[in-house]
This record gives structure tokens, sequence and C-alpha cells, in this order.
């Protein structure tokens, strides 16, 4: 193994001192959204999470050898160029190749990203007792953004916002304050 940061295209395929996980990375993200979100967090304006999570988005792709580009996530990424690093290993190596599917890693969707976008960009934040409050960390010159037919303790939740009119939430089709599931809907 080498020591220190490198990308490397020799040894074991899933390499951790310099290629990009996804899920290492979904976790990192997911971390700074609650401390973005939590009590007196200073420091970070809210566009640098939606920022890092459009960086992160534009990872999941790759370019097939046609030259056309396709959505993708897969194990581990080069940082430098997007190239999917265990992928490339697997297909260059000739006993890999036989012991191991082309697109093994393909849909190696256990990133998280749905869950980044719902209860960080979004700001969806459950609470245990059937609660939710919603904090979301866009942009101030996003325009606009909506999460229809959330489910939620059997209800669906609907989170709105426009610059004019700010953010709005429905459960069940019906308005609520923004922390928002009242004891008799529950």
């Amino acid at each position: 193994a080498a020591d220190g940061f490198a990308i490397s295209y020799e040894g074991h395929e899933c390499q951790w001192n310099g290629p990009s996980w996804p899920y290492a990375t979904s976790i990192a993200l997911t971390a700074l959204a609650r401390h973005l979100q939590g009590d007196g967090a200073k420091g970070v304006p809210d566009a640098t999470f939606a920022e890092l999570l459009a960086q992160y988005a534009r990872q999941h792709r790759r370019t097939r050898e046609d030259g056309v580009v396709v959505p993708w996530i897969d194990e581990n990424v080069n940082p430098f160029t997007g190239d999917w690093i265990s992928r490339t290993i697997i297909l260059n190596t000739p006993e890999m190749r036989e012991r191991f599917a082309k697109e093994r890693g393909k849909d190696y969707n256990h990133s998280t990203f749905c869950d980044i976008v719902i209860s960080g960009l979004v700001g969806f934040i459950p609470h245990a007792d059937g609660t939710f409050d919603v904090k979301p960390l866009v942009p101030r010159e996003w325009e606009c953004f909506s999460l229809r037919n959330l489910h939620h303790c059997g209800h669906l939740v609907d989170i709105d916002y426009t610059r004019d009119g700010g953010l709005s939430v429905a459960i069940d089709g019906k308005p609520h304050s923004i922390r928002a599931m009242p004891a008799e809907e529950k």
C-alpha cells in the first residue's frame, strides 16, 4: 500500500488513500448539513453546502467508450479525472476481469444521495416524536424549490419555497407551521 495521498491504478482496486468514495463523501456532507442546521452554527454560508452537493452530484457520471456521458455511481473515483478507479483496474487486469463482472460497481448507490438532498438541501429533519423541522440549505439566489409527497409517519408532506413567498409546508394538503405535525394528526 502507498503511504500518504496517492491516486494509483496498481494494487488493490479499493484504495482509500486518494480516491473519492461516494459513501464517505455522503457521510461528510451529512455531517456538514447537521452542523449548518444546528443551533448557533456560524461561519459557513448555506451556498457552500449547495456547491459541495452539486460537485458531488457531478461525480455521478461516466463517459462511455463512444463518448456519451451517462449517469453512473461506482466505488471510488479519481478526483482529478472523474475515472472510476476500481472499474478501470478490473477492466485492465485479466485475472480480475475474469473474476468480476464488468460493471461490478455500477449503481453502487449506498451513498445516501437522496437523503442528502431531502434532509440537507431541502432541510427536512424528522424527529422521533413524529414532528419535523425544515431548515433548508439553499443559496439565497435560488428562486424556488419544491419537494412533494414525502412520506412521513403515515402522512404526505409537501415543502415549497419561493423567494417572494418564503417557505411553506403542507401535510396531507393542509398548510402547517414549519415545525409541523400536530399531536392529533400523529
